[in-house]
């Protein structure tokens, strides 16, 4: 996939390619090294594959803007960083801060829920 990608005229910009169906021939002179996912998705009790295409998120410890700017200003000290806490890629992505606003959502609309309903049912 690596070799893939950086073998594409767009680089870490490339589309995704649509899924093909298995063992179809997808090799042509523009995809010599064959279909270029952004996403492989496995499925153990299955043993299925998925191939699902997104649009790119802003807090993905992948690809992000953020882990690219922190990883060309802090280097190798960056990527020991991340290996050495499990929270560490997270908090540096935003990944951390969308989870914890999506949680405090979650929790405003429980509140809000648990407010209930009124004794003659109407909850205004």
């Amino acid at each position: 996939l690596m070799v893939a990608l950086l073998h594409h005229p767009d680089r870490h910009h490339a589309p995704a390619d649509a899924p093909a169906e298995p063992m179809a021939a997808v090799r042509s002179s523009e995809r010599p090294l064959g279909l270029l996912p952004h996403t492989l998705r496995g499925f153990l009790p299955t043993f299925g594959v998925v191939q699902p295409t997104g649009e790119a998120f802003s807090c993905c410890t992948g690809c992000s803007a953020a882990v690219g700017r922190a990883y060309q200003r802090d280097g190798f000290d960056f990527v020991q960083r991340v290996c050495g806490s499990v929270k560490a890629l997270e908090a540096e992505s935003g990944l951390a801060d969308f989870q914890k606003a999506a949680d405090d959502f979650a929790a405003d609309m429980d509140a809000w829920d648990d407010e209930g309903v009124g004794e003659d049912g109407d909850d205004f």
